[in-house]
């Protein structure tokens, strides 16, 4: 469990990952957020994304993300923007916590995030 005021994340890849789909395939990575996405933080997801080998199907699970300031916001929405434009990737946030989902809705992104 992070630290209070951290923001932590673990993945997970499913699937095929044979030399046929050395892309996507039938892979799925599923990464697990957890903490506040804030502005000291946004920097760690941003980091993740440019680790981690994001192609196929990601899922992104927000269940235990407390906290989302209008920087992390930024930071989501960006990550959603950069897998709109690559076609090789299909990203889709789940269990998107309450007090997130409130903020999407004021924002008018509620639909964008959950398609």
């Amino acid at each position: 469990m992070p630290a209070p005021g951290s923001f932590h994340y673990e993945f997970e890849v499913t699937g095929d990952d044979s030399p046929e789909a050395p892309d996507s395939g039938g892979k799925t990575i599923t990464v697990r957020c957890r903490g506040n996405l804030v502005s000291a933080t946004r920097g760690e997801l941003e980091q993740m994304f440019q680790q981690l080998p994001f192609r196929g199907r990601t899922v992104i699970d927000l269940a235990g993300v407390n906290y989302v300031d209008s920087a992390g916001l930024g930071a989501l929405i960006r990550l959603k923007l950069s897998a709109a434009k690559d076609e090789s990737m299909s990203l889709r946030f789940v269990n998107i916590a309450p007090g997130l989902l409130t903020l999407l809705r004021i924002s008018n992104l509620e639909d964008w995030f959950t398609s």
